[in-house]
């Protein structure tokens, strides 16, 4: 809702929310290159990039909803 005063709407709430969301993902590919083969490593990666962005969409896609 426009205007509501919640602890979202403040930048720290807003700030932690973000790091908490995106702040394991330079790890996460780390350990994905560290572990897997040079030949695999894109491949995967690519499948990582496309189940962030569906989980993602998901997501948003239920705030979208949930508000109507």
């Amino acid at each position: 809702m426009i205007g509501k005063a919640n602890e979202d709407n403040s930048v720290p709430g807003y700030l932690l929310k973000k790091f908490f969301a995106y702040g394991s993902i330079p790890l996460e590919t780390s350990i994905l290159i560290e572990f897997l083969r040079s030949d695999q490593v894109f491949l995967y990666l690519g499948l990582y990039a496309n189940f962030q962005f569906s989980w993602n969409a998901a997501v948003t896609l239920g705030a979208i909803l949930k508000e109507r």
